[in-house]
């Protein structure tokens, strides 16, 4: 038996629900007899537990896309991208920058197709702000889980907006 997803599915333990499917090879009823004896319970969830299973994965779709829409700096007024590329590169400026404070980049092209030289402050200072925004992103998905946790009816859950 393998979790698929956390948070959404009918087995239960623990008060949390996740959808499970079999091992490579296992068959349904392996699959069922393996999640039983862990301590799953195969339940159909409540409407209200299914909108907050879906009010989640709207959350976290919503958090998805936020932390990769990128967002402007507000000390140098420079907008960031934050998508993958964009943090790998700048983590690895940034190791640089702190191993040498004469350290350049010469050539960062911005959203805006311009290039333009970064020094080591800059560079650090963006890395910086990129994971402060990131991790703040993460944060408010938290907030809005624990929300979604603690409200008792649907019309609760459906008011819980990014």
């Amino acid at each position: 038996m393998k979790i698929v997803e956390t948070g959404f599915g009918k087995w239960k333990k623990d008060g949390q629900f996740y959808k499970l499917a079999p091992s490579a090879g296992q068959t349904i009823a392996a699959m069922k007899a393996e999640a039983e004896a862990a301590g799953y319970t195969l339940v159909a969830p409540s409407v209200l537990e299914k909108a907050a299973m879906f009010k989640k994965r709207e959350i976290a779709s919503a958090r998805y896309e936020a932390e990769f829409s990128g967002f402007t700096e507000p000390n140098s007024g420079l907008f960031v991208r934050t998508d993958e590329r964009t943090r790998s590169l700048l983590t690895a400026a940034k190791l640089r920058a702190q191993a040498n404070a004469a350290y350049l980049v010469e050539n960062w092209k911005t959203a805006d197709g311009t290039f333009i030289t970064l020094d080591a402050p800059t560079i650090i200072a963006l890395e910086s702000a990129v994971h402060d925004f990131i991790e703040a992103q993460f944060a408010k998905e938290a907030d809005l889980v624990a929300r979604i946790n603690a409200v008792s009816t649907i019309e609760e859950v459906a008011a819980i907006q990014w």
